[in-house]
C-alpha cells in the first residue's frame, strides 16, 4: 500500500526495491503519479487504485468503486493461485514423466524370464507355510525318539519299560496265593495248613499257571495304557514348539476364514490349523490294543515245571524257607515282565508308524501351489501377475500417447 501518510521515502523505496517480484499493487487514495510510476517502471504489474480512484491494468485509467476493487483483488488472487498451481503441477508432471521413463528403461534391461515379485501378503504366507512344513518334518523325525526311543517319557518322567515293570510287579504281587503262603510261614518256614486258621499252601504249579495266564491276558491293556501316556507326554512337549506358529496363523489367516468358507477354500485353512496344533492326534491306540500273548508263548514262558510239586512240599524240607517263596515270585514277575516288554516294543513301533503316517499325510496336504497361496492371501487364485516387462511396455505406451497431445490441451488435462 502506498499511503499519502508515508511520504517519507517509503513509497519510493517500495517502488524501487519491492515491486520487482510483485504481480499486483494496491494503492490507497494518494498522489496519482505514484500509480503512474509503478505502471511505467513495471508494466507487468497490475495496479489497483483505491476507492473512487482508478484501476490500472496496463492500460488507461478507469473509474472503479470499492466493491469492484475488492472483486478485482480477489479475482487477481485466484488467477495468481491457479497460475502457480498450474506451474507446480506442470513441473511435477514433467518430473513424474522423467521418473517413469527411467523406471521403464531399467525394467527393459531385466531378463524377460525374471519371475514377478510376489505380493507381501503372499510372501508372508509362503514363509509361514514353509516353517509349518519344516516343523512337521521335525515331528516326523522326533516321534520315534519321543515314543519308542531314548527320549520316551510319561508325564511323570517314567520310561515306558519302567512303567510296564511297575504295573507287572503290582499285578503279580496281588495274586492271592502269596497271601496264603506268607500266612503259612512260621519260624521262616512254610508250614502245612491246619484247615481251620490257615489255608493249605498251593501244592501244584497249575494253581500259579492259571493266574499267570490271566495276567498275560491283561498285558494288552497294561501296555496300551503305558504307550498312551508316553504319546500324550510327547504330544504335550512338542505342542509347546508349535505355539508361535499357531499364534501367527491365527493373526494372519483366521480373519479371512469366512471368505474362505464362502469360496469353498476352507479345506486349506483346516489343514494349516491341524498342522499347528496336535489335539487331533490321538493319544490312545485302537480298541484291539497290543497283541495278546499266544498259548505257546505263555506255556514256554511259565517258569515252573508242571509235573513237580512246589518246593515247600519237598519231603526233605529244603524248599520250605520263605526265601524260596520270594524267589519264586521274582521268577514269575520276570516271566510276565519279559513278555510285557516284548509286547511293549511291538506296540510302540506300531504306534510310531501310525503317527508318522498321519503327519506325512498332513505335510503332503499343505498348500504349496501359487494358486493355493493366493487364495489364502485373498487374491484371485487364477490370476497370474504381469511380469515387470509387460507393465513397463504399458507405461511406455501411455507416455507416448501423452506426448501426442497438443500443447494447448495440457492445461485441461
Amino acid at each position: 500500500m502506498l499511503s499519502p501518510r508515508l511520504r517519507t521515502g517509503r513509497a519510493d523505496w517500495l517502488i524501487e526495491r519491492e515491486l520487482r517480484a510483485a504481480s499486483a499493487a494496491v494503492l490507497l487514495p494518494g498522489p496519482r503519479h505514484d500509480a503512474e510510476r509503478v505502471v511505467q517502471a513495471y508494466p507487468r504489474t497490475t495496479v489497483l487504485a483505491g476507492p473512487d480512484s482508478a484501476a490500472l491494468r496496463d492500460g488507461p485509467l478507469a473509474p472503479a468503486r470499492a466493491d469492484d476493487l475488492l472483486d478485482a483483488v480477489l479475482g487477481a488472487g485466484r488467477d495468481a493461485g491457479r497460475a502457480a498451481r498450474a506451474a507446480r503441477a506442470h513441473a511435477a508432471h514433467l518430473d513424474l514423466r522423467r521418473v517413469l521413463r527411467e523406471t521403464v528403461a531399467a525394467l527393459d534391461e531385466e531378463s524377460p524370464a525374471a519371475p514377478p515379485p510376489p505380493l507381501p501378503a503372499e510372501e508372508r504366507l509362503r514363509d509361514l507355510v514353509g516353517r509349518i512344513g519344516a516343523e512337521l518334518t521335525a515331528l516326523i523325525d522326533d516321534v520315534g525318539r519321543g515314543v519308542a526311543g531314548p527320549d520316551a517319557r510319561s508325564a511323570a518322567g517314567m520310561t515306558p519299560q519302567d512303567a510296564v515293570t511297575q504295573r507287572v510287579v503290582a499285578r503279580v504281587h496281588s495274586w492271592p496265593q502269596w497271601a496264603i503262603l506268607f500266612a503259612a510261614v512260621t519260624d521262616e518256614l512254610v508250614q502245612p495248613g491246619d484247615g481251620f486258621e490257615r489255608e493249605q499252601p498251593p501244592v501244584r504249579p497249575d494253581e500259579f499257571e492259571a493266574r499267570f495266564r490271566a495276567t498275560l491276558r491283561e498285558l494288552p491293556s497294561v501296555i496300551g495304557e503305558v504307550v498312551d501316556a508316553t504319546v500324550a507326554a510327547w504330544r504335550l512337549r512338542r505342542s509347546a514348539r508349535l505355539g508361535p506358529l499357531k499364534a501367527e496363523l491365527l493373526d494372519g489367516v483366521e480373519p479371512v476364514r469366512e471368505r474362505l468358507v464362502r469360496e469353498g477354500a476352507d479345506a486349506v485353512l483346516a489343514t494349516l490349523r491341524r498342522a499347528v496344533q496336535l489335539d487331533w492326534l490321538p493319544t490312545t491306540g485302537p480298541a484291539d490294543g497290543a497283541p495278546a500273548v499266544d498259548a505257546d508263548a505263555a506255556r514256554q514262558a511259565f517258569p515252573l515245571a508242571p509235573d513237580r510239586l512246589l518246593p515247600w512240599h519237598d519231603p526233605q524240607g529244603y524248599g520250605r524257607h520263605q526265601v524260596t517263596v520270594m524267589r519264586l515270585r521274582r521268577e514269575l514277575v520276570e516271566a510276565v515282565r519279559r513278555l510285557a516288554v516284548e509286547g511293549l516294543a511291538v506296540e510302540q513301533a506300531r504306534r510310531v508308524d501310525g503317527i508318522r503316517h498321519a503327519l506325512r499325510e498332513l505335510r503332503a496336504a499343505l498348500p504349496r501351489t501359487d494358486a493355493e497361496i493366493r487364495a489364502l492371501a485373498g487374491t484371485d487364485p487364477a490370476a497370474e501377475p504381469d511380469p515387470p516387462q509387460a507393465v513397463a511396455r504399458r507405461v511406455e505406451a501411455l507416455l507416448d500417447e501423452d506426448d501426442q497431445w497438443p500443447r494447448t490441451d495440457e492445461e485441461g488435462r
